[in-house]
């Protein structure tokens, strides 16, 4: 997705993303719904995601784009036991909840909120400015 403008998501509101080749976002995202993502492939671009509301990843992929989970929010990696790998700035002051696989940062960020790692998933921190804490959920 090109152009100037954001893509908004209302309160109440639901957005699937699914696809199995690579697909680019070059403008903004901002939920304040339901997003879920079920990729075989890779989010690109230089666009950027703005999450307010609950959103999942169903699916292994890499994500690009800028992401910022804000206070209130709620970002869930579930089903796949794959890695899905945020290579943009992440930052989060919500809710992370890792119940599959493993979530991996690269890009960059802040962290002042919440992450929940259940059992047998993993979360990576690598190259990043501040060490989040983690904690180990029987139930996420």
């Amino acid at each position: 997705m090109s152009g100037s403008g954001a893509l908004i998501v209302n309160s109440g509101a639901s957005l699937g993303m699914g696809s199995a080749v690579s697909q680019t976002l070059d403008r903004a995202l901002i939920n304040n719904g339901n997003v879920t993502m079920d990729f075989g492939a890779s989010l690109t671009g230089t666009g950027s995601i703005q999450n307010n509301g609950q959103f999942s990843i169903v699916n292994a992929l890499a994500i690009a784009p800028a992401f910022t989970n804000a206070a209130g929010a709620t970002l869930t990696k579930y089903f796949d036991t794959g890695v899905t790998t945020f290579s943009g700035a992440f930052s989060n002051a919500g809710t992370v909840n890792a119940n599959s696989g493993t979530l991996a940062y690269s890009g960059g960020g802040t962290d002042t909120g919440t992450y929940n790692v259940a059992s047998g998933a993993n979360a990576a921190i690598l190259g990043r400015h501040a060490q989040p804490e983690f904690r180990r959920a029987a139930v996420c």
